[in-house]
């Protein structure tokens, strides 16, 4: 997990064989990481953000404390 921006900013020049990173709480997005093109080689990057509320939690899977506690 990333907790500053320096460290986002460290990882996206150079992953050095980190497969995801997850920056803080404080910071959007929730998850990043590269996927590689079979055809061509190339490396892009996956940004991901996601949009949690309880409602949609409850509606996609049982309601628990600890899959709630562990969305951010």
């Amino acid at each position: 997990m990333a907790k500053i921006a320096e460290e986002v900013i460290q990882f996206l020049h150079n992953p050095n064989g980190v497969p995801f990173l997850f920056p803080g709480n404080h910071m959007r997005p929730d998850l990043m990481f590269q996927l590689r093109d079979e055809e061509t080689g190339e490396l892009m990057w996956v940004i991901v953000q996601a949009k949690w509320t309880k409602e949609v939690v409850d509606w996609w899977m049982p309601s628990s404390p600890e899959v709630w506690s562990a969305l951010r």
